[in-house]
């Protein structure tokens, strides 16, 4: 069913106001074995209560609870709404009072007399869209379908050519050099080394490899593989870093200052988080080989 967003309220907050308002002590939902509206005695004219069957269409699981309101007999449909408002915080805009609980069935006039409906029950259901409404959401939920056919169109020829690039890169080798700094220190402080690895070899399993190698065991002193001034991810292969054959990777002992480009990264990251649209670890799916389909070509 269609329905605007509430301006004062949610429909679980008035869904936990269901009670008698007018100073009825009892508590819970009120169920009569009458649904008629009912007059108080007194003089013609004077206050009634009237009693609005909340419908199951509204999806809250409500189904049947009765509303008393109390309003004076000569009110309209409209000030009926304008009271159900203020009792119990559902719109007038979003108030649709009919005499059935099918939703097909007309909605009381907002100028017809409640006297005049004095012996039929009074069914409070989601309004229904005007015209302009009805045209402006299936607009839009046309704009959101081509949406998601673009998305998935497009993630489609992502998946066809990351698969494209793993199966092109099979078997293709890098020769890569390493070289630990003189202000490293240590053993290795000044030493270059050169080995090879596969295009595909996640860069956390090249460095233990340059660990053993170059420092004798993995573990021994902090190393950190830095390329081009920043340092590489662990969980890229090779190519998404950028290497290639002849390239120098540096085994600095410490990591370098993140680049301007990696802290606005981190910075929208932490603002994306601090907005709940980030509220865990995003992983995409991984290749054969290990590496992330979605990082082939995060620096490239």
């Amino acid at each position: 069913f269609w329905l605007k967003p509430f301006k004062r309220s949610s429909f679980q907050h008035f869904q936990q106001r269901l009670r008698p308002p007018m100073g009825n002590s009892n508590s819970g939902h009120v169920r009569l074995p009458s649904c008629s509206p009912t007059r108080k005695p007194g003089a013609p004219g004077g206050p009634m209560v009237v009693t609005v069957i909340f419908s199951s269409t509204w999806g809250l699981g409500t189904d049947g609870d009765l509303w008393q309101v109390e309003i004076p007999s000569s009110a309209t449909v409209a000030e009926l709404k304008n009271r159900i408002e203020e009792l119990y915080e559902v719109p007038r805009y979003s108030q649709k009072l009919a005499l059935s609980e099918n939703p097909s069935e007309p909605a009381l006039a907002d100028e017809a007399r409640l006297e005049s409906i004095a012996a039929r029950r009074i069914y409070l259901l989601p309004a229904d869209p005007s015209p302009e409404e009805a045209e402006e959401r299936a607009e839009m939920e046309s704009a959101v379908a081509e949406m998601a056919e673009a998305f998935a169109e497009a993630a489609q020829e992502h998946r066809e050519v990351s698969q494209a690039v793993y199966e092109s890169l099979q078997g293709v080798t890098y020769s890569l050099r390493f070289q630990r700094p003189e202000s490293a220190g240590g053993s290795a402080a000044g030493r270059v080394i050169s080995l090879t690895f596969e295009a595909l070899t996640l860069v956390a399993d090249m460095q233990q490899i340059v660990e053993v190698e170059l420092l004798g065991s993995s573990g021994a002193e902090p190393a950190f593989l830095v390329f081009e001034g920043s340092l590489l991810p662990p969980d890229l292969c090779l190519y998404a870093v950028g290497l290639d054959n002849g390239k120098t990777v540096t085994v600095a002992r410490e990591a370098p200052p993140p680049t301007e480009e990696e802290q606005h990264l981190l910075q929208e990251l932490l603002d994306l988080e601090g907005q709940g649209v980030i509220t865990d670890t995003i992983e995409g799916p991984s290749g054969p080989s290990g590496y992330m389909d979605n990082g082939l070509f995060a620096h490239r």
